[in-house]
């Protein structure tokens, strides 16, 4: 059992020391939240793209007093 303990410690060691371990380790995190995030950025830029006309359209008209019927 302490042959296998032995075995187990030196093969995590040899795992943790190398250079893809410590990229996976910072960058692993960084992409799987820019899969989460950017998505949902990019919707949220679309729609306020979408809106914008709508928004700037109905700012002029209180700023005017004016209404206009839909």
């Amino acid at each position: 059992m302490a042959r296998l303990w032995a075995i187990i410690k030196r093969e995590y060691l040899e795992r943790v020391r190398s250079k893809w371990f410590l990229i996976a380790t910072f960058f692993g995190p960084i992409f799987f939240s820019a899969i989460i995030i950017v998505p949902g950025w990019w919707r949220i830029l679309w729609w306020l793209d979408r809106l914008a006309p709508t928004l700037n359209r109905n700012t002029h008209q209180r700023k005017r007093g004016c209404r206009q019927h839909q």
